[in-house]
């Protein structure tokens, strides 16, 4: 029982340390993405400002430029959201993938509990099903489980 404790503690204190170790990462990685963010902003407003520095007599861009700036927009939103939506599809698809597994390593796991009881040599006086391990002990016979041993008639 004491070397249960102490490899939960061990096993909790790796665990402790992994979070404080992807949380830091995080908090790196978001400083970094302000830190660009503000870049990104201040230097498109100083490329504004220089652009529009320029001499105040002269005619304003040609509003057909406009209009294909905002078309231009337009297509790169609609790029923008597909490129979500397949974000998301994808990261959909790999979460069933994930679950798809965990399932089937359950079921395999559940199956090889099964083997383990049948080819058990111990069995059960209530059920007569394999006892794994040391089993439970009542009225000096063996039992499965607790359930068995408490539906067992003496």
């Amino acid at each position: 029982k004491e070397e249960l404790m102490r490899a939960r503690q061990e096993i909790d204190a790796w665990r402790e340390k992994q979070w404080e170790s992807l949380r830091q990462k995080s908090e790196e990685q978001t400083a970094k993405a302000n830190d660009q963010a503000k870049e990104d902003f201040f230097s498109d407003s100083k490329e504004g400002s220089e652009a529009k520095g320029g001499n105040l007599s002269e005619p304003t861009a040609n509003p057909m430029e406009n209009q294909g700036s905002a078309t231009e927009k337009a297509t790169d939103n609609k790029k923008a959201k597909a490129a979500a939506k397949r974000k998301r599809a994808k990261a959909r698809k790999q979460a069933q993938k994930a679950a798809a597994r965990a399932a089937l390593e359950a079921k395999q796991k559940e199956e090889a509990l099964i083997a383990q009881k049948a080819a058990s040599a111990m069995r059960c006086a209530a059920c007569g099903g394999g006892v794994l391990d040391a089993g439970f002990e009542k009225f000096g016979l063996k039992f499965c489980s607790t359930k068995c041993a408490r539906t067992a008639k003496p």
